[in-house]
């Protein structure tokens, strides 16, 4: 990305201007020519949770667009590294297609300035994104001087000074104008800390359990896509094809707090939930109460200071295990035992506690 001084342009242009003519020893005060072995074999992966898929891929290591000079140095460090480097893609990516167009733009962009030249002139009209044509002249003989073409280069980097008069100079960097994709701009990638959100929808419309929540500097109306919400255990098993695991989905109005994938931005997730000042209860004297308790009041509860047990629903039936050894259940309506079959079952109706000791 780059302005040109009228126009702000997002990679190389599909159409370059007409190049301007440039030589060393009158337009060209000063060049230098480079070159760099940037080329590095590596292999770039990346999950997709949706299809529970990981692809990956190798850098082409094909010298696209170079020239002979920028084609040699790109070759050159590619057998010197016995072992290959592995990364995750910086991108999100949805299919092996998009990885395969990922990976070559990133070795062209990142080969880019393989070979590079340095100048310094007296135009003014150069500017980011002019091509120019490079000559040299040399003494064939006695009144005959040659020229030798070095190029066209594309010019990525260029310094105005001006001073008192008619002063005026530029110093410049270009690369070759038929590489196939620009540089890698020098850009920090942003780092995500842990973020409080609350949550927005539990309705995921693939049934996945995710989440949609709202992070606390959002506002006006903006929110995350569906997050996938992480749990202690969870996945599938050879009987259990989905939900193996602790399946808990956090309500509408949670607390929760995201974590993020790589510290990317774009890769967000719910580590769990935080109570408040309004929704905490803790854990009772000594911290000796454990519980689980659904939206409708159905609770599982376990009291370390008597080792009991009580198992609680929305219809008022309690199971109760006292810790010294006694079980009982109590219910509104009836209880039932079946053993076996249909022929052998107990139902107890109206009020009814049913001890086990």
């Amino acid at each position: 990305m780059y302005f040109d001084g009228t126009k702000l342009i997002f990679g190389k242009p599909r159409k370059l201007a007409d190049p301007i003519i440039l030589e060393y020893g009158t337009t060209l005060s000063s060049l230098d020519i480079g070159l760099q072995t940037l080329a590095r074999s590596e292999q770039v992966f990346s999950y997709h949770s949706g299809a529970d898929r990981e692809m990956q891929r190798m850098t082409p290591d094909l010298a696209y667009g170079h020239d002979k000079l920028s084609g040699d140095a790109f070759r050159a460090p590619l057998g010197m590294f016995s072992k290959t480097a592995r990364q995750h893609a910086l991108p999100r990516i949805s299919d092996e297609s998009e990885l395969i167009n990922y990976m070559g733009r990133k070795q062209a962009a990142e080969t880019a300035e393989t070979h590079y030249i340095t100048a310094e002139s007296q135009v003014p009209t150069l500017r980011v994104g002019s091509v120019v044509s490079l000559y040299s002249s040399f003494l064939e003989r006695v009144g005959n001087i040659s020229k030798e073409s070095l190029g066209n280069f594309i010019i990525i980097e260029i310094t105005h000074e001006v001073s008192q008069g008619s002063y005026y100079k530029n110093r410049f960097k270009a690369i070759p104008a038929t590489i196939k994709a620009l540089p890698s701009p020098k850009v920090r990638m942003p780092l995500a800390e842990t973020q409080m959100a609350t949550v927005l929808s539990n309705a995921d419309p693939e049934g996945k359990g995710r989440v949609r929540v709202r992070m606390n500097w959002q506002t006006d109306g903006m929110q995350t896509g569906w997050v996938r919400v992480m749990t202690p255990d969870g996945g599938s098993s050879k009987d259990v094809k989905s939900n193996r695991g602790f399946v808990f989905i956090p309500e509408v109005g949670d607390q929760v707090l995201l974590g993020f994938r790589h510290g990317d931005p774009a890769r967000p997730y719910v580590m769990g939930s935080l109570f408040n000042g309004t929704t905490g209860g803790g854990g009772g004297q000594g911290n000796n109460c454990k519980s689980l308790t659904s939206r409708t009041g159905s609770s599982l509860k376990l009291d370390d200071s008597a080792g009991s047990v009580t198992l609680h629903d929305k219809g008022t039936v309690n199971m109760n295990f006292d810790g010294a050894g006694n079980a009982c259940i109590d219910a509104q309506s009836k209880i039932g035992l079946s053993v076996g079959d249909t022929n052998s079952e107990l139902i107890l109706k109206k009020m009814v506690t049913f001890f086990i000791c």
